[in-house]
């Protein structure tokens, strides 16, 4: 959807496209390149939005692509995606990168080479609301450069990596208003992970409750970070040894309202 021109310009926005009921499969163990051959900026994704102002998806698949599922983009805006499946793709389940107000609930992404969730290059006013980030095989959610990110009531579980990894760019730009809320977060081989060192680079982190389960190998902790602060009020976090030894894990959890440091 949009322009294929490698740049893209107030000149080249389209509004109003709706996809819905629809299956896409890339094939992907029969593709040879994740780039289009003749305009190697267009990647092989399942759905590409470049420039799209009010664009809604809508149960929706779309698997074993290439490069991504579904990849929002180039100033989209007033993006709506719901009740969707993105597996097995190469890269990411979704990708959003310098766009502002995407909106996705209810979807999928499960099983994909790399993140559930991929957020980056500016994107601003981004949430996400009862969508489960399943098995994938590196992080459930990769974020870096984002402003005003929000999950709500989400699931992540059995993610190869960290569940959520927040990060910042080589111009130093990070995620600023990053909230997690009410969500479950089960089997990683590690919680949420801030990788920025100082406020400059990412700032105002902030998880409430929200349960945490099994995200403990490799001396890995449910929430961690290298030095910009991740406020957290009223979280569970549950033993492994106790959850095994069939005890009630609400009375073995610790609650916490704290600013965690390194």
């Amino acid at each position: 959807m949009g322009t294929q021109n490698e740049w893209v310009d107030e000149f080249d926005i389209i509004e109003n496209i709706h996809i819905s009921g629809i299956e896409v499969d890339g094939n992907r163990e029969h593709q040879s390149s994740e780039l289009d051959s003749e305009k190697p900026w267009i990647p092989n994704n399942g759905i590409d939005a470049r420039g799209v102002r009010n664009f809604s998806v809508d149960s929706v698949t779309a698997r074993s692509n290439r490069s991504g599922g579904l990849v929002i983009s180039w100033k989209c805006s007033d993006v709506d995606v719901r009740n969707s499946v993105f597996e097995d793709n190469f890269f990411d389940g979704v990708a959003y990168y310098d766009s502002i107000r995407v909106f996705t609930t209810d979807c999928i992404m499960r099983n994909n080479q790399f993140a559930g969730v991929s957020l980056d290059n500016r994107l601003i006013d981004t949430y996400f609301s009862q969508c489960k980030i399943e098995s994938n095989r590196n992080v459930g959610v990769f974020a870096r450069n984002t402003i005003g990110l929000q999950f709500d009531d989400c699931v992540i579980r059995n993610s190869a990596d960290w569940a959520v990894f927040l990060a910042h760019d080589e111009k130093e730009l990070g995620v600023h208003d990053t909230r997690i809320n009410h969500c479950h977060i089960e089997g990683n081989r590690g919680g949420i992970f801030m990788a920025s060192v100082s406020e400059t680079q990412s700032s105002g982190t902030k998880i409430s409750h929200s349960q945490f389960f099994n995200n403990n190998l490799d001396n890995r902790n449910d929430i961690q970070t290298y030095g910009s602060a991740i406020v957290s009020t009223e979280n569970e976090f549950h033993n492994t040894e106790l959850l095994a030894s069939n005890q009630d894990p609400v009375e073995g959890s610790q609650k916490s309202s704290s600013v965690l440091q390194p």
